[in-house]
């Protein structure tokens, strides 16, 4: 907006009450009256961001059509993933080996019953 010389005079007068609330803000802390002066300064940042848009000048409403570079997902990356998880699964579904103690403690208790 500066570039162009658009509302010159109300960016200096934003740029002033940016200051000075950044100053509000290191003295005071955050209290009622340096909240009602951050409302009003994002007020003010709004109406300028409308009359910009009423310009015909707001970067959102250019087209950027056909511009975009379209990738084709990489198929061995999705099978070497695949592949990870697979291998999870066969780890949790194998049995760990016991030591010879806890393999008779295990059969001994199902042995009781």
């Amino acid at each position: 907006m500066k570039k162009e010389g658009f509302h010159s005079e109300e960016l200096k007068k934003l740029s002033g009450d940016m200051d000075q609330l950044e100053r509000m803000l290191l003295e005071k802390g955050i209290n009622k009256q340096t909240l009602d002066k951050m409302r009003s300064f994002n007020y003010e940042l709004l109406k300028l961001e409308e009359a910009n848009e009423r310009q015909g000048d707001d970067e959102k409403r250019k087209a950027n059509s056909n511009q975009k570079v379209f990738t084709i997902p990489d198929l061995k990356r999705e099978e070497k993933y695949l592949k990870y998880l697979n291998t999870n699964d066969e780890l949790i579904r194998q049995s760990l080996p016991l030591q010879p103690f806890y393999k008779e403690k295990v059969k001994e208790y199902f042995n009781k019953e």
